[in-house]
């Protein structure tokens, strides 16, 4: 069995990209909805966790590199039209603490040791996106006006590569029902670990999780 469908590889890039159209056509619309603060923020994150999954063969970065695109073109969008605010609120204040705490200690640990462990910058990347959606969950945990359909579009867009990535890309469910030497012959893996596999989904997993609940929570 190969290890991977390549269809579903460029499925993943193509739907996570495209959940950002709605975002594009309302930055041309009102600039003023170009957060370039919180997109820098973003990109920097996904840059982390694109190549921390690449370097250990993490088939995530694929998630990873779709949403970096989005991000970065949102900035390139953001700079050509004017018009973009620069608001880091606490949430993006503490999101930017962490992404510098990940790469200050995976550089000092690295430049000590000689040994960069890029799980430091994974893991670093999945924190500051973690902390990103509380904002949005707060909003519209308040009273709020009902989303609009190209918002709810764009996330849903995002949540199906999350989802696809997971469980057709990374092939999480299908790892955890083989057996040890079926796994260990597929994936070219010494041995079949639990850990491990969850570590190598968990960005996928994190970002299906936070976008269908704050989706539940914009919709109600």
């Amino acid at each position: 069995m190969p290890r991977n469908n390549g269809l579903w590889n460029w499925v993943v890039l193509v739907v996570t990209v495209g959940g950002y159209v709605p975002l594009v056509i309302g930055g041309l619309h009102h600039h003023s909805e170009i957060n370039l603060a919180a997109y820098s923020l973003w990109a920097i994150a996904m840059a982390m966790a694109f190549g921390s999954a690449f370097y250990m063969k993490y088939d995530t970065w694929r998630l990873a590199l779709g949403f970096f695109i989005g991000n970065v073109t949102m900035i390139i969008l953001g700079l050509s039209v004017g018009g973009y605010t620069f608001n880091l609120g606490k949430s993006e204040t503490l999101s930017l603490y962490t992404i510098v705490a990940a790469l200050s200690i995976w550089g000092a640990i690295g430049t000590v040791t000689k040994k960069w462990n890029n799980r430091l910058l994974l893991f670093g990347a999945i924190a500051s996106d973690v902390i990103s959606f509380y904002p949005q969950l707060m909003q519209y945990l308040k009273p709020h006006e009902r989303p609009t359909s190209m918002l709810l579009v764009g996330w849903t867009f995002w949540a199906l590569g999350a989802a696809i990535s997971f469980i057709f890309v990374e092939k999480f469910f299908t790892k955890l029902m083989m057996s040890k030497e079926e796994y260990m012959r597929t994936f070219d893996k010494p041995s079949k670990n639990i850990a491990s596999i969850l570590e190598e989904s968990a960005f996928s997993f994190e970002n299906f999780a936070l976008i269908t609940i704050t989706m539940w929570v914009m919709a109600r």
